[in-house]
């Protein structure tokens, strides 16, 4: 038979595809190329076997390539476009080979958990959502940034990722800013015009926590020394004061602290929650057993600290070789250049040891890895200093501090263990340093990421 112009036209079509992807077909000789994905959050995956047939992934399990390959075949399956919204990235094993009279049912996608970081700025007056590049540690923007009151001071964060919330305070006037969170985005929205963080003029509110069970939310008003408290609606994030007979709305019953409340910090122990507030002018953190039902506190005394406690953190418990152990607690000492620690039996706080040099002048913040370091921003020295974590509590140095950027006022860590993250008010800038495997710190890259960032939050 003679064949005419147009059918060798499509033979030699398809023949070129099945170099490439295989013609789909009934017959046996054609074999399916499969990938198995797990981890993916985000959409827009797309995957390509051997640069022609485009494969979208949409949700995790197994998917097959529209195109069969013939025994004998090459195959090679690349990443054409990692997922966004939120942003991934994902990686490739068994990608490559020949079909062997059988379908190809090994490869895998392996997307990594997502990880957001949140930065205030209080020059431009709002939190700004990120994803972090695992790869880099590098700052992704996620969406369009949420606005806090004027001069926003603290951030809190709820453990679920669904509520979120900012202390503001600007010439005697202190609110708290209320946002509702998508943990699959990372994206926030307004839960609704700001509250008043306190019931007289000029509180200085400088501190905000959420409990350990994301039913009430705490903040210290340093000026009159009180905590305000409130409810937490749980589908709206929206905020109500506590209101309960006989207090103005909305202090919290029995919640009067030492002088100057700074830093607020809630934990759970032996079943139940507590709250802790550094008194900057005291020197000493007052701690509180939370009433399950109301929220009220109840006063458990005061634990020692050094010169002007501020701020105070709770560490996540950390696995090491050595095993699992913690939470601490940890307390920066602004005037004394110290770190405080505390271990914590049914909510009382005991020393851990003595107070720990800080590596710097003015430190500012702290923050702990789930892997057993502790690092130490010193305002007034412009540097960052890393510490070990021993199964008591202790922290020893890992060495000299290494330099930030002007005026670092805020730190933390990724949940991963892979970054931690340096907020420079003065430049309005991130510092980026990887974590190398004995928790010292790698050469900081930075980011800018707008005017005079306050606090940078990773979760």
């Amino acid at each position: 038979m003679k064949l005419s112009a147009k059918n060798v036209l499509v033979l030699v079509v398809c023949c070129l595809t099945m170099c490439l992807t295989g013609c789909k077909k009934s017959s046996t000789s054609n074999y399916d190329v499969s990938v198995t994905v797990t981890g993916l959050v985000g959409t827009g995956l797309v995957l390509q076997l051997n640069n022609a047939d485009n494969l979208s992934i949409y949700a995790n399990g197994v998917s097959t390539f529209s195109g069969q390959l013939l025994s004998g075949y090459t195959y090679a399956v690349s990443i054409l476009k990692n997922p966004g919204l939120p942003q991934q990235t994902c990686t490739l094993a068994n990608a490559s080979g020949t079909v062997a009279s059988a379908s190809i049912t090994n490869i895998t996608v392996t997307c990594l958990p997502v990880e957001f970081a949140y930065v205030v700025s209080s020059g431009i007056q709002v939190v700004a959502p990120y994803v972090i590049d695992q790869t880099t540690g590098a700052l992704v923007s996620e969406g369009a940034p949420v606005s806090t009151g004027n001069s926003p001071v603290a951030l809190a964060v709820d453990s679920t990722g669904r509520y979120a919330y900012a202390v503001a305070t600007d010439n005697g006037v202190s609110t708290v800013s209320m946002y509702l969170g998508n943990p699959a985005t990372g994206l926030w929205l307004s839960a609704g015009a700001a509250v008043s963080a306190s019931p007289v003029a000029s509180p200085d509110s400088m501190g905000i926590a959420v409990d350990p069970g994301s039913k009430y939310v705490y903040v210290a008003n340093s000026a009159v020394n009180t905590i305000s408290g409130f409810n937490i609606n749980s589908g709206t994030a929206a905020l109500t004061c506590f209101g309960i007979a006989g207090n103005v709305c909305p202090s919290v019953p029995a919640a009067s602290t030492g002088n100057g409340p700074t830093g607020l910090a809630s934990a759970q122990s032996a079943g139940n929650s507590y709250l802790y507030a550094t008194n900057f002018s005291d020197g000493n953190v007052s701690q509180y057993l939370i009433n399950a039902t109301n929220g009220a506190l109840t006063s458990m005394g005061t634990a020692p600290a050094g010169n002007h406690p501020a701020a105070i953190v709770l560490s996540p418990k950390i696995k090491t070789s050595a095993g699992t152990f913690g939470p601490f607690l940890f307390v920066v000492n602004t005037s004394d250049d110290t770190v405080s620690g505390y271990s914590i039996n049914a909510g009382l706080l005991t020393s851990t040891g003595a107070a720990t040099n800080s590596g710097g002048s003015a430190p500012a913040a702290i923050a702990v890895s789930s892997t057993g370091f502790a690092y130490v921003v010193n305002s007034g020295s412009a540097s960052i200093a890393a510490y070990s974590v021993s199964v008591g509590g202790e922290l020893t140095s890992l060495g000299a501090p290494v330099a930030t950027g002007n005026n670092p006022v805020s730190v933390s860590v990724d949940p991963a263990a892979k970054f931690v993250y340096v907020a420079n008010q003065a430049d309005g800038t991130i510092s980026i340093y990887p974590i190398n495997a004995g928790g010292t710190l790698g050469t900081a890259t930075t980011q800018a990421v707008g005017s005079s960032p306050v606090i940078v939050l990773a979760s």
